[in-house]
């Protein structure tokens, strides 16, 4: 539950523009990096590369050197994937500001809005319920 408030409530913050750029980066959890592999499909599906990467840049989360990669590559789906690859190496706060940035956007909005769905059903998974064997007992019907 105190994960679930601690998401919402730095993604709020940083939609108000509470960011705090001179922060050490701190590895990213766990946790984000789940909510943006289980959110790869849709972000290939739905993420504009183009509009996310200036604010992405004024924000300090990318440089010159990123922008090169992700325009080196010819097919969006590439482009979503290496973005998603360099967001990982940005620590806590480059999750949060990735949220915020896709909230301020209204193509991109509900974009903001599954990853927080993914990553409030993945709190609600009891964290042993992904180390057990299926059930042999209720067999699909």
């Amino acid at each position: 539950m105190e994960m679930r408030n601690t998401f919402c409530r730095k993604t709020c913050l940083r939609k108000r523009g509470a960011t705090n750029v001179t922060a050490p980066v701190m590895a990213m959890s766990k946790e984000y990096r789940r909510v943006l592999e289980k959110s790869l499909p849709r972000l290939c599906e739905d993420l504009d590369v183009d509009i996310v990467m200036p604010r992405l840049i004024a924000q300090e989360l990318f440089n010159d050197s990123d922008c090169q990669k992700l325009n080196a590559e010819p097919v969006r789906t590439r482009k979503v994937i290496e973005l998603v690859s360099i967001l990982k190496r940005r620590g806590q706060r480059g999750f949060e500001v990735f949220v915020g940035i896709l909230r301020e956007d209204n193509g991109s909005c509900h974009l903001a809005d599954h990853l927080e769905m993914v990553y409030n059903d993945m709190q609600d998974v009891p964290q042993n319920a992904m180390q057990t064997e299926p059930s042999v007992t209720h067999p699909i019907s």
